[in-house]
């Protein structure tokens, strides 16, 4: 059994960032250490199997385990709880969850345990030979293996289809950028009407001073006769 930690790309139900891979043999025990950050020593702990919202709880401690072939101890010092499976089938392989959880707080890892199987025990069980004919049947296509790994990249991102909540949060940029055009058409076109409107104001302004303008000067034109008849 070794363990190691990193990211890694699993194919189970898509893609999946594992932060503790640890491998076993079947038929053999495994131990798989879960750290929780300081802080976190009274705080619940749990052991899920699955992912999401498939996940099941498999230990929790406080609670009696109903697997016999699990169990998990504490260690508050190293700050590190130890889940342990004994006996282990090829079924057992999959991704698994730890986490330390408080009110409002939790501190979770993702896990992938691999199993591997046992030739000797099945090679064995097996006749060398068999004179019984039996019909062929069609064997169904083997589904993704869970040894089909790829690398993270430095700031744990992985390539694969979009979770809901990447499309959710695609739905609501797109949202805010045409909110943000329309408001930006709305301020250009009242600048461009407010500056039509100026222009219009300056307009017949203009054209008001000049009709006075040309009323005085008619006025003058006027006075100047009178006065020139009277001489």
């Amino acid at each position: 059994m070794h363990g190691s930690t990193g990211c890694i790309v699993v194919v189970v139900e898509g893609s999946l960032c594992v932060d503790i891979t640890v491998t076993g043999n079947e038929g053999a025990e495994v131990q798989i250490k879960c750290p929780y950050s300081q802080g976190f020593e009274e705080c619940g702990k749990y052991f899920y199997k699955g992912v999401y919202k498939d996940r099941v709880t498999v230990l929790s401690s406080g609670e009696k385990t109903v697997n016999d072939r699990f169990s998990m101890q504490d260690d508050k010092k190293t700050r590190t709880f130890t889940v342990t499976i004994r006996n282990l089938i090829m079924t057992d392989a999959g991704p698994y969850g730890c986490e330390a959880w408080c009110v409002m707080s939790r501190d979770f890892n993702q896990v992938l345990l691999k199993v591997n199987k046992d030739l000797v025990t099945s090679f064995t069980s097996k006749p060398a030979f068999s004179f019984i004919s039996t019909p062929k049947t069609q064997t169904p296509s083997p589904s993704p293996s869970i040894d089909t790994i790829t690398a993270c990249t430095s700031t744990g991102s992985t390539e694969g289809p979009l979770s809901q909540m990447d499309s959710d949060s695609l739905s609501v940029a797109v949202g805010q950028v045409v909110v943000l055009l329309v408001l930006l058409i709305l301020c250009v076109g009242s600048f461009l009407l407010l500056k039509l409107w100026r222009k219009k104001c300056r307009t017949a302004l203009h054209q008001q001073n000049d009709r006075k303008n040309r009323e005085i000067q008619r006025k003058r034109a006027c006075s100047v006769k009178s006065s020139d008849g009277r001489e």
